[in-house]
C-alpha cells in the first residue's frame, strides 16, 4: 500500500501478520545489564544490540526469544510491549508527495483513495480531486463505510465517471482483491486493448489478478518508484521534502478569529454567495450537511497541536467509528 512507508498497515499485512512488539525502559535495562563475562555475550551483543525504549522488536529478535522459550516472559515481565501507534500522528510517504506535485503540475487530474488516512491531503492534495471512496476517517460527512455497505451515492457516481472515461490508470500499491473500484484499472487496460487511450501502469510488490491485462507492470516499493518517475519527469525539485508539513491557506477575509471562519456555503451546506460563520472553537457543535449522516450533530472536542480538529458526533451505528459518541445530543 502506499501508507505503509508512513506506518500504517496495508490491508494484506493486517490478516495476514503478527502484532508488532517495542522495547519498554526495562527491556532496554535488562539488555544493558546483561552480563559482560557471559558466553553468549557476543551473540547476544549481535542480535539484541542497545535497542532504546520505544524501538521495534526485529523479527530476527523475536524469532530469538522464540526459540529460546523467553518470548512469553518478556511479554510478562513487560520488557517488551505491543507497539503503539496514532494513525492521527502518519505523516506523507514520498509517492504521496510526487503525486501531489504531479497534480500540480497538471500531469493527472484525479485520485480514488481507497485508504481512510487522509495523507494526500497532508501533502496539499486538494479534496475536490481526491475521492475517497470507501469512507476517511478525518470527514464525518464521508465515514468509513462496511465491508458488506454501501458506497456513498455521489462518490460511485463519480467513481463510475472516471472509470469510463480515464486516459491513463496508475494502479499504486493495491492488491486489487475484488472491491468495486477494481472497475476503473479493468476497464483503462481494456479499453487500451481496443485503442483507446494509454491503459493500465500496475505498481505494488505482490500479483494480481490484472497483471496480465496491464500495459505496464513494475513490482517495487511506491516511494522508489516514485521518486524516479519524479526525476523522469523534471519536478524532483519541486516535491515537498519528507517532514514538509502543509498549511492550508486561507481566502483573504475568510478568518472572523481563531477557529472561526467565513466560508461561502449557506447553513445547509451548499455553495453560497452570502458566507457563513462556521465556528470550530471547542465545545461548538456542527451539522452534518452531506453523506449518509446528513443531518446529524457534532461537537468540536480538541484541536491538536498540528491543528486538526477533532469531532464527537451522535447517531454512527458502525460499531468502532471514530467519530461515534452516543453521549451527544441529537
Amino acid at each position: 500500500g502506499i501508507s505503509t512507508a508512513a506506518g500504517i498497515d496495508d490491508y494484506a499485512t493486517k490478516a495476514k501478520t503478527e502484532s508488532r512488539y517495542q522495547w519498554t525502559l526495562k527491556g532496554s535495562e535488562i539488555l544493558a545489564g546483561f552480563p559482560k563475562d557471559h558466553p553468549l555475550v557476543e551473540d547476544v551483543l549481535q542480535i539484541f544490540g542497545s535497542p532504546s525504549p520505544g524501538e521495534e522488536v526485529t523479527d530476527v529478535q523475536r524469532s530469538r526469544l522464540k526459540d529460546t522459550g523467553k518470548w512469553e516472559t518478556s511479554i510478562a515481565k513487560r520488557a517488551v510491549k505491543l507497539k503503539s501507534f496514532n494513525w492521527m500522528d502518519a505523516q506523507p510517504t514520498k509517492a504521496h508527495r510526487v503525486l501531489t506535485t504531479m497534480y500540480e503540475e497538471g500531469l493527472f487530474e484525479n485520485w480514488i483513495q481507497q485508504n481512510h488516512d487522509s495523507l494526500p491531503q497532508k501533502a496539499g492534495y486538494p479534496q475536490h480531486a481526491l475521492n475517497e471512496i470507501h469512507g476517511s476517517l478525518h470527514d464525518p460527512a464521508n465515514p468509513i463505510i462496511e465491508i458488506n455497505g454501501f458506497l456513498r451515492s455521489d462518490l460511485s457516481a463519480w467513481l463510475d465517471n472516471w472509470s469510463s472515461n480515464n486516459d491513463l490508470c496508475l494502479a499504486l500499491g493495491t492488491s486489487l482483491s475484488g472491491f468495486n473500484v477494481d472497475s476503473v484499472p479493468q476497464e483503462a487496460a481494456q479499453r487500451a486493448l481496443q485503442g483507446k487511450g494509454m491503459g493500465l501502469v500496475m505498481v505494488n510488490l505482490q500479483q494480481t489478478q490484472y497483471d496480465g491485462l496491464s500495459q505496464l507492470r513494475i513490482f517495487g516499493k511506491l516511494d522508489q518508484v516514485m521518486t524516479m518517475l519524479a526525476e523522469e519527469l523534471g519536478i524532483s525539485d519541486k516535491v515537498k521534502p519528507t517532514g514538509h508539513v502543509y498549511t492550508p491557506q486561507c481566502a483573504e477575509g475568510s478568518v472572523v478569529k481563531e477557529d472561526v471562519f467565513l466560508v461561502p456555503f449557506d447553513e445547509n451546506g451548499c455553495p453560497s454567495e452570502a458566507k457563513t460563520t462556521w465556528d470550530l472553537r471547542v465545545g461548538q457543535f456542527a451539522k452534518i450537511t452531506g453523506g449518509p449522516y446528513e443531518g446529524n450533530v457534532g461537537q468540536i472536542v480538541e484541536k491538536s497541536n498540528a491543528g486538526h480538529y477533532r469531532i464527537l458526533c451522535k447517531g454512527f451505528p458502525i460499531a468502532g467509528n471514530a467519530f461515534a459518541d452516543s453521549n451527544l445530543p441529537s
